[in-house]
């Protein structure tokens, strides 16, 4: 199945518009949000979304991230198999946000070694 993809740069302007059009879904774990996360988007763990896509809206575009890319293509998959014809993976996810210079908001688990060692 083809995944449709946007840039970090794409995907900001989509958010920035503010028409409330589209959704920012975090596919990482409950973990890696903690530690950092893009200011309004709605978690939901790549394990989880198949059984959760209720939650979601078939309407708006689905703009999804994670931390390199990966995971956020699978999940592209899954939410086009259930019928969202919108959704679109943010190209290598929540490090290319940062690596641009966009905000991220970091949680407590910020200080420890493994987050700043990946740069969450």
């Amino acid at each position: 199945m083809n995944v449709p993809s946007v840039s970090v740069e794409e995907c900001k302007e989509l958010l920035d518009e503010g028409d409330n059009e589209a959704i920012l879904l975090d596919v990482r774990t409950s973990g890696e949000n903690a530690m950092s996360k893009i200011e309004n988007s709605v978690l939901i763990p790549l394990g989880e979304l198949q059984s959760r896509t209720t939650e979601l809206d078939k309407d708006k575009k689905i703009l999804i991230y994670c931390a390199t890319g990966s995971r956020s293509q699978v999940a592209c998959n899954i939410l086009q198999t259930a019928g969202f014809g919108d959704c679109f993976d943010v190209r290598d996810g929540i490090n290319a946000w940062q690596r641009a210079g966009f905000p991220v908001e970091h949680g407590e688990s910020a200080d420890n070694p493994f987050a700043r060692m990946f740069g969450f």
